[in-house]
């Protein structure tokens, strides 16, 4: 697999800022991507996806000292 998914370190060294998006990938990659960099890398969750014909997806993740956000966005 390959793609565009991007991490990018921000100012204060404890501060850390993920990007990842599916649409970085050929259609036929998405759904394994999203189980192996965001679901086990990421989120440490095993993800078992919801049957579709199309999936598509994006995550941002923050860490900063003491706080860690995580917006995940579903396209309807």
């Amino acid at each position: 697999m390959s793609g565009s998914s991007s991490g990018a370190d921000v100012a204060n060294s404890d501060d850390l800022v993920v990007r990842f998006s599916t649409a970085d990938y050929a259609p036929h990659e998405r759904l394994d991507a999203w189980r192996e960099i965001y679901g086990r890398t990421l989120a440490k969750v095993d993800v078992e996806p919801l049957p579709s014909d199309q999936f598509l997806t994006e995550a941002t993740l923050r860490r900063m000292p003491g706080l860690a956000v995580n917006v995940v966005r579903l396209p309807q």
